[in-house]
């Protein structure tokens, strides 16, 4: 818990760059203000007991469609949409599935590199942007959110409370 111990909050930061700052990029009394009203859904406990559900519906929701086929890209089609399937569901969330790992390729593409694409940066900026502007529909409630939701607390229910820009730049981070 020092301050200066495990810092992530660095100048030239590739996160940094491509999230901006998150509960991922910050340090101590940011990091944890940004981090609190997301955490306790994510305890052991909450997650063992209202999340088994969700992750059941999800995984059958994916599979439904393999029924009768004789081969399926398991990693494409499951292991790489089932967490943002679930993640999506916690938030309360209706994003596209596909518009969340588009953009998620790209983020992955640019926080692997380290020889300096900059065409991957400008892309996963890009997909930010596109990710952002999802987001804030979203949470507006434009988007069809549910009523009770990870993102409502966030936005304006009981214990800590984030802004709009600091709520869409942690739930990005939260899928990730």
């Amino acid at each position: 818990r020092g301050s200066g111990r495990f810092e992530t909050q660095k100048a030239g930061s590739k996160p940094h760059e491509i999230f901006g700052p998150t509960m991922l990029t910050s340090d101590a009394d940011t990091q944890r203000r940004l981090r609190a009203p997301f955490e306790g859904s994510f305890r052991p406990r909450v997650v063992r007991d209202d999340l088994t559900a969700v992750v059941r519906e999800e995984v059958d929701t994916l599979l439904m469609p393999w029924n009768g086929r004789h081969h399926a890209a398991l990693s494409r089609e499951f292991a790489r949409v089932l967490p943002i399937a679930v993640i999506r569901r916690v938030l309360g969330l209706q994003l596209s599935l596909t518009t969340v790992r588009t953009c998620y390729d790209a983020f992955a593409k640019s926080l692997g590199d380290y020889k300096g694409d900059e065409e991957a940066d400008s892309v996963a900026l890009q997909a930010r942007g596109t990710l952002e502007a999802a987001l804030r529909q979203e949470v507006r409630g434009t988007g069809g959110a549910e009523s009770v939701s990870v993102m409502s607390r966030v936005l304006g229910g009981s214990g800590p409370v984030l802004s709009e820009d600091e709520a869409v730049a942690n739930a990005m981070v939260v899928m990730f």
